[in-house]
């Protein structure tokens, strides 16, 4: 079975239940900050990117690829909400 933004060839025993796998595939700030604004930009997304989050649909912990178009999304900032409107 093939998973959109997965990984292939990695297995929990020797890859991504390692510590420190996540931070050993993570793309550089370099590299992903123009993927972001064109991310945003396919997105739709005008506000600030400095309030949103570039993130992963699969995290890179349970083996998401970390620079797959595919496995990326500009997340939004939660509106703020009062408790009476909760």
């Amino acid at each position: 079975m093939r998973v959109r933004g997965w990984v292939p060839l990695v297995t929990e025993d020797s890859t991504i239940c390692q510590g420190g796998y996540a931070q050993s595939i993570r793309t550089p700030q370099a590299i992903t900050s123009p993927e972001e604004k064109a991310n945003a930009a396919s997105y739709g997304y005008t506000g600030s990117r400095a309030d949103a989050e570039y993130d992963h649909l699969i995290a890179l912990e349970l083996g998401g690829d970390p620079n797959d178009p595919r496995n990326l999304w500009i997340e939004p900032p939660r509106p703020i909400t009062s408790p009476a409107t909760v």
